[in-house]
């Protein structure tokens, strides 16, 4: 009889442990979702800044996706964001970038004219590293708001260095970014460490 009400119980255990996962991996993937459209909305949140193209808050919600999420939900988020873009829906405003935006399958030659790839790479390594290095919720301020300067220069580097591969000159592409946007990107990063800082008690 004791033997009985032992498996019993652990088969009542393991089921909840598994209907507690897959709540989890539910939930998980709505948030990745949620924070892709976010991310989207983002782009259309736009501050004119001449004679550079118009401020968004792309960037805002790449940070908070990766404090909020996690390193692998984070990431997933901006990975569902990248692929949204690519295969042409029409959440995603690469004129933000002052580029065209070719869908993936109807450009002949995809590295040089979807520039704008190597940011969204950049995104979700951001968002990964960002879940990685703040996945202590005793996290002080400052030490969020470090993290999350690294991964805009993260996000600026891969950039470039996707430029550099398709053959763009390096040096315009780094005048126009440190210019243009670094300053903005800055404050976005102060912006998004204070909301995370105050969110740090509801995760």
């Amino acid at each position: 009889m004791e033997k009985l009400e032992l498996s019993v119980s652990i088969n009542v255990s393991s089921d909840y442990n598994e209907l507690m996962s897959n709540k989890s991996t539910i939930t998980g993937l709505a948030l990745a979702i949620l924070f892709s459209l976010l991310t989207a909305a983002g782009a259309y949140m736009r501050l004119p800044f001449r004679p550079f193209e118009p401020v968004t808050l792309q960037i805002f919600f790449v940070l908070l996706a990766g404090f909020i999420l996690g390193p692998y939900w984070g990431a997933l988020s901006q990975i569902i964001y990248t692929a949204l873009s690519i295969f042409n829906v029409p959440i995603f405003n690469a004129s933000t970038y002052g580029f065209p935006r070719p869908s993936f399958f109807a450009s002949p030659d995809f590295m040089r004219t979807w520039m704008p790839l190597g940011y969204l790479l950049g995104f979700i390594a951001a968002a990964f590293f960002i879940g990685k290095f703040t996945a202590d919720k005793e996290s002080s301020f400052f030490s969020i708001l470090l993290v999350m300067l690294t991964a805009v220069f993260l996000i600026y580097d891969m950039g470039i260095v996707y430029f550099y591969i398709i053959g763009i000159p390096i040096h315009l592409e780094f005048f126009y970014s440190l210019l243009g946007y670094m300053v903005f990107d800055l404050i976005k990063s102060l912006l998004a460490a204070i909301v995370a800082y105050r969110m740090k008690p509801l995760l």
